[in-house]
């Protein structure tokens, strides 16, 4: 501490798990989807069946939206010959007033791979279904198994004007 000229030490513990070769990316709350039109990149995580996703930089969104859209990409592990064996599959569970109320909870359904061997998944919420207030997102994915889950907030304010 700089004003009482005082120091401190804490001990903590970090575990860290085997990795299982089953990984997710972080949900990312989406600002637009275009296009691609043929220009596609194979090693851009935001580009999907056709599309370019643009994330929003903020998890504040205005309550004038069509939707609130996020997205998310699971990487499942190959076999021996490089393919992946068995579906994937996702679910996405939305709540808020301080996990209270719960907005969405979809079903597992199964992802399509796409030519690299990944599943992602594009969602939404119609922004009549969600008043002004916190929610959180949560995407799952099920390979086999195992199971990733990641979780992000959004915001939904009135109006950011």
């Amino acid at each position: 501490d700089r004003l009482s000229g005082k120091a401190s030490v804490e001990r903590s513990v970090l575990r860290v798990d085997r990795e299982s070769g089953f990984a997710m990316s972080d949900v990312a709350l989406v600002r637009r989807v275009d296009p691609l039109h043929g220009k596609t990149k194979a090693a851009d995580p935001l580009q999907s069946r056709g599309m370019r996703i643009t994330p929003q930089l903020s998890d504040r969104l205005d309550k004038h939206e069509k939707s609130v859209r996020f997205f998310a990409v699971a990487y499942p592990p190959t076999d021996v010959s490089g393919s992946v064996s068995g579906p994937v599959r996702a679910s996405v569970e939305v709540v808020g007033q301080g996990g209270k109320e719960l907005v969405l909870k979809s079903p597992p359904t199964r992802v399509p791979l796409d030519a690299e061997g990944s599943a992602s998944i594009l969602a939404g919420i119609p922004e009549e279904r969600l008043a002004p207030g916190h929610y959180d997102v949560q995407v799952s994915f099920r390979f086999g198994g195992q199971s990733v889950t990641r979780r992000t907030g959004v915001e939904i304010v009135a109006n950011l004007g």
